[in-house]
């Protein structure tokens, strides 16, 4: 497989392939690699952050409760159509194409949810 860097632009790109050509059983997969131990989760969505200048694709643990952003909007529709609607909403507020991707991975460890932030540029 051959690496690319992603950034706003591209990911943009890919996703409205997958609907343009009806591949909405795809699914954004990211693959993190601590030492020895892999874990694999899908990607659920994805949202701006202005003041890091950063999209953040946000994962989350499957039974952890549905993920909103500050307008109440929903955050985890994985399907190629659901992202596309977080994307295209970026978009519309002009985040620039070039604009790094960042991954964020969320879950709950009793009432406090737990936030790590990875660079992920490929």
């Amino acid at each position: 497989m051959q690496k690319i860097s992603v950034n706003f632009g591209i990911l943009l790109e890919i996703v409205e392939d997958w609907i343009r050509n009806d591949l909405i059983a795809n699914r954004i997969t990211a693959r993190i690699v601590n030492g020895e131990e892999t874990v694999e989760a899908t990607i659920d969505g994805a949202y701006f952050v202005e003041n890091h200048k950063t999209v953040y694709l946000v994962m989350r643990r499957r039974e952890q409760e549905d993920l909103f952003d500050d307008d109440g909007n929903l955050l985890n529709d994985e399907t190629p159509s659901g992202i596309y609607e977080n994307l295209r909403e970026l978009e519309k507020l002009g985040v620039d194409y070039s604009t790094p991707i960042e991954i964020e991975i969320w879950f709950s460890d009793g009432e406090d949810d737990i936030q790590y932030r990875l660079e992920c540029h490929q």
